[in-house]
């Protein structure tokens, strides 16, 4: 479902039941109707016919379907054929169709690249997306142009290493008895030690410690010199990465929409993530670092802009260096999100920079000590909301205390904690606007009230029956988004119908 002004597209797909060849396959509809009326039910004004399974797009009035299909694979990637077609909403009651382009040229984007989630038949069953390399950004939009990312895969042979695994063998069985009473101790050995070092001559660098728990409490002290066995072994160390291209249709002329030349970057700059910002899109990336008398692994972390303002002529800028993933941009803000090791916990630390000249300079930063940030998103009203879980470490219960799950209201400029609020361990933020913020959550949606930042609240629970997509609308008083064979979801964000203590 896409939102036009006073109307909606809403796209009825039967492809999700049909098996069999694609070329066969029944056409999906594509139907207008008033933004006013119920969405799901009310007579369609106008329609027209798409592929079914087509990726449809909004572009400003225009609406793209991109259908890709595959053909064989080349040089270690397949090949697509791709057949895309504009169609102009501008006047949603009566849709036209424009031009048309076809190409095989373009590639679907794949991947991993930090936490993702897929969610099937229930809102609330994610399992984490894990591939290859790089980050499954999809087909992206910025200003009048499609920008299609598109992720190669790289590798290199760094030498042979020696790798250790140290772990405790102490640990405490507890003892059984005839008469069904156990005997434990007050205390067992847990925890475990990783080294690696370069051969022939390398210095080693290793992770975690050897660790004395309470068996009552669960709690755990690091504890050098404990009884331990110890195991080493040598391979060849093969470092795996995604190098990044990118292809841009220009749809300035909605009858001749334009594939451009290809945009690539160099080989050796291992993509993170792609963001999509005004006309530019922002490409995350990184390089292995040495420091002189550190054998540790180190990245330095950059970023691109691709700027499709001329979208037939796109320019990919030269690399800025700053602190960690770019993960918003917010005006002239950029934020980025680095990980922070201490000696046992991964913490995050957010910044916001400005670029000028070529160069980012650092304007403030907020280190979430023994934190994971997993979202960060501005709401467009001078905040940044960031929602943060507890470090590996916590998670894994080294620490007996329950730690919290967290939404904070940053203040844009400064980054200063303005307000928290307590959220669901396996709630998950999905977007944000002014006074506004919506998590995924066991059995629906939850929205947040943050128009007073030091005093954010649960205001609304939802209930569905679907699940989330990207195509969710958010606006001053409502979400609407489409809920597959459920029909399509709209909420008042005005509504209170939670208790308060």
């Amino acid at each position: 479902m896409l939102a036009y002004g006073d109307y909606v597209a809403r796209v009825r797909d039967r492809n999700r039941y049909y098996y069999g060849n694609a070329a066969h396959a029944p056409m999906a509809r594509v139907e207008i109707v008033e933004r006013s009326a119920v969405l799901d039910e009310a007579p369609a004004i106008a329609s027209f016919e798409v592929p079914s399974g087509a990726e449809l797009i909004q572009v400003g009035d225009l609406l793209v379907s991109v259908y890709m299909e595959y053909v064989s694979s080349s040089s270690n990637e397949a090949i697509y054929d791709t057949d895309l077609a504009v169609f102009d909403l501008s006047d949603p009651t009566a849709p036209r169709a424009r031009g048309t382009l076809t190409t095989n040229r373009l590639q679907p984007s794949y991947g991993y690249y930090g936490n993702r989630y897929f969610l099937g038949d229930c809102f609330d069953c994610g399992w984490g997306g894990w591939g290859y390399g790089g980050g499954g950004n999809g087909t992206m939009v910025a200003g009048d142009a499609l920008v299609f990312p598109r992720w190669h895969q790289q590798q290199e042979n760094i030498g042979l290493v020696e790798r250790c695994h140290e772990y405790a063998t102490d640990n405490g069985s507890c003892v059984h008895h005839s008469d069904g009473t156990s005997t434990c101790p007050e205390t067992y050995k847990s925890g475990s030690i990783q080294c690696e070092r370069k051969l022939p001559d390398g210095e080693p660098w290793c992770t975690g410690e050897l660790l004395t728990c309470d068996y009552e409490t669960g709690e755990c002290e690091p504890t050098p010199d404990i009884p331990s066995q110890r195991e080493c072994y040598e391979e060849d160390s093969i470092r795996y990465w995604s190098s990044m291209s990118f292809d841009v249709i220009d749809l300035r002329n909605a009858d001749a929409p334009v594939l451009a030349n290809e945009i690539a970057a160099a080989d050796d700059e291992e993509a993170v993530s792609v963001i999509a910002s005004g006309s530019s899109v922002y490409f995350s990336y990184q390089k292995p670092a040495d420091l002189p008398g550190d054998p540790r692994p180190y990245v330095r972390r950059y970023f691109r802009e691709l700027d499709v303002s001329n979208p037939s002529a796109p320019r990919l800028a030269a690399g800025i260096n700053v602190p960690g993933e770019l993960i918003a941009v917010d005006g002239t803000s950029i934020f980025t999100r680095d990980v922070v090791w201490d000696n046992l916990d991964a913490e995050t630390m957010i910044a916001r920079l400005v670029v000028d000249g070529g160069l980012a300079h650092l304007q403030a930063q907020r280190l979430f000590d023994e934190r994971q940030v997993t979202a960060v998103h501005p709401d467009g009203a001078g905040h940044v909301l960031v929602s943060h879980g507890p470090s590996w470490n916590y998670y894994y219960g080294y620490n007996s205390e329950p730690q919290p799950y967290t939404l904070s209201i940053l203040g844009s400029d400064a980054l200063n904690v303005q307000g928290t609020a307590p959220v669901d361990a396996w709630a998950s933020f999905v977007d944000a606007a002014a006074g506004k913020a919506i998590f995924s959550v066991s059995g629906g949606l939850l929205l947040f009230n943050v128009e007073d930042a030091a005093a954010p609240f649960a205001q609304a629970y939802y209930p569905t029956d679907s699940w989330y997509t990207p195509e969710l609308v958010l606006d001053d008083d409502e979400i609407v988004f489409a809920a597959g064979p459920y029909g399509i979801y709209r909420f008042d964000t005005d509504a209170y119908n939670l208790r308060t203590r």
